[in-house]
């Protein structure tokens, strides 16, 4: 299932949803996340943010994520 067409079932679940099960569903991705925003701190996020800015802006470009992996892997080889 393409993730549009998963997108669209959840809509039509959530608009047909039971109230109990609509405040379930909620606390669950509420809770997800906020533990997703333990994981770094502002610090983190602050590079995060920047950098991402800097690719969508054009600043700096990035690299297939199979290119990315042949590069550590063979940095990690020449260790």
């Amino acid at each position: 299932m393409t993730i549009a067409a998963v997108k669209g079932k959840l809509h039509e679940y959530i608009e047909n949803i039971d109230e109990k099960k609509l405040q379930t569903l909620y606390a669950l991705v509420e809770n997800d996340m906020e533990d997703r925003s333990k994981l770094y701190d502002e610090t983190a996020l602050a590079s995060f943010r920047s950098a991402s800015e800097s690719y969508r802006t054009g600043k700096i470009q990035g690299i297939p994520m199979e290119e990315a992996i042949d590069l550590l892997k063979h940095k990690i080889a020449g260790k």
